[in-house]
């Protein structure tokens, strides 16, 4: 005889799949000044409070994903990226973030100055 076994959690819903509702990213609005300085740059992403793992990327120069796991009921992730900068010739700049996994999303970029004299 073969027999099935149905599993349920009583009281209980299944954890939701992780989504992605919103990326903002946000960064200091000033002037960046020689001879050394830093760029930091946050994004948060909202999602719907399911379990899972966000994969991210920061865009810009060395650079490497990141990944976090997050738990069950957690509406808000937040990211941060740091740019030293340093030298004395002046240029302009800009920092681009995107949620890789789950569903692909851009979170925009943050433009920045850094100037001398």
């Amino acid at each position: 005889m073969i027999g099935v076994l149905v599993a349920a959690r009583s009281g209980d819903q299944w954890p939701a799949e992780l989504e992605v509702v919103g990326v903002a990213l946000t960064g200091d609005e000033r002037e960046f000044r020689c001879p050394a300085d830093e760029v930091r740059v946050v994004a948060v992403v909202t999602t719907n409070g399911g379990e899972g793992m966000i994969d991210a990327e920061w865009v810009a120069v060395d650079t490497e994903p990141a990944s976090v796991e997050v738990p069950e009921g957690t509406t808000s992730t937040r990211f941060e990226f740091v740019v030293p900068l340093a030298g004395d010739q002046p240029f302009d700049g800009s920092v681009s973030f995107r949620v890789v996994d789950p569903h692909a999303r851009s979170g925009g970029s943050f433009e920045f100055e850094y100037r001398c004299g």
